[in-house]
């Protein structure tokens, strides 16, 4: 651009999930993590009716500065560990918000089908609509398979996953080979029965295992968390400062024995 800013025009490829709502799930997740750094959407449209081009598009920021990877071989170990620490407090500002439902955020304003059920959610002009996820979606398509979601319930979700990939493998003319696994006599080969009958057993253990009580679920997460804090305050109290330091250079043991 004329300005020095380069963008970047994103097209789906049949890989990329579901029509419409792939795209319009990309855009408003960009949208609602508001405060972390990512690329600026400039225009998109994910309906075709009317549109230019006569695909969805998506025309974003192209994201300025250096990939971490390039810069990590001749970062310090303080530097590394300074890196790693900012990217748990962006995952740790995401996961601290809760939803009302699992699947994907939209629009409010913006909710792409009419037959497709959503869910309100305390973030105003946000909904929860469809998963565009790739398990959701048909093998070598970009249409859904049933029960797409959104769902209220942890084993709503677990077991709308098992269904798909029981789809899945029905669909399939053969079973793919597991990675060194080889179908010469009398090894292994896969068929379509015992999986099937082995994500049976997933879906029994899952009743077993799953708590739907989302209080439960907050209840244990601020237990967790204060028995970390208690841990933490007794460290103090016996004056020890413990940190999880990973390997250290020839150079950095003097500095780093002094410091613990």
């Amino acid at each position: 651009m004329q300005d020095g800013r380069g963008v970047v025009a994103k097209l789906p490829n049949l890989n990329a999930g579901p029509e419409l709502f792939a795209t319009a799930g990309e855009v408003v997740t960009l949208k609602y993590v508001a405060g972390i750094a990512v690329p600026e959407v400039y225009a998109w449209d994910a309906n075709l009716n009317g549109n230019p081009v006569d695909v969805e598009y998506i025309i974003i920021e192209n994201a300025s500065g250096v990939m971490l990877g390039n810069m990590r071989p001749t970062m310090t170990l303080f530097q590394k560990q300074d890196s790693v620490a900012n990217v748990i407090e962006m995952e740790k500002s995401l996961v601290a918000r809760s939803f009302e439902g699992t699947g994907n955020p939209y629009l409010e304003s913006d909710r792409i089908d009419s037959s497709v059920r959503y869910i309100d959610i305390q973030n105003k002009g946000f909904v929860i609509g469809p998963s565009t996820s790739a398990d959701f979606v048909r093998r070598g398509s970009r249409q859904f398979q049933p029960n797409i979601g959104p769902w209220t319930g942890t084993v709503d979700w677990i077991f709308a996953k098992v269904r798909s990939k029981e789809n899945r493998i029905r669909e399939l003319e053969y079973l793919p080979v597991s990675d060194g696994v080889f179908g010469g006599p009398r090894l292994y080969n896969p068929t379509t029965e015992p999986r099937l009958k082995v994500l049976l057993g997933f879906r029994k253990v899952t009743l077993l295992i799953t708590v739907d009580d989302v209080a439960q679920n907050a209840a244990d997460l601020r237990e967790w968390k204060r028995s970390e804090e208690v841990f933490r305050e007794l460290l103090k109290e016996l004056g020890k400062n413990v940190s999880w330091v990973d390997w250290i250079t020839h150079a950095e043991y003097e500095q780093f024995k002094q410091k613990y």
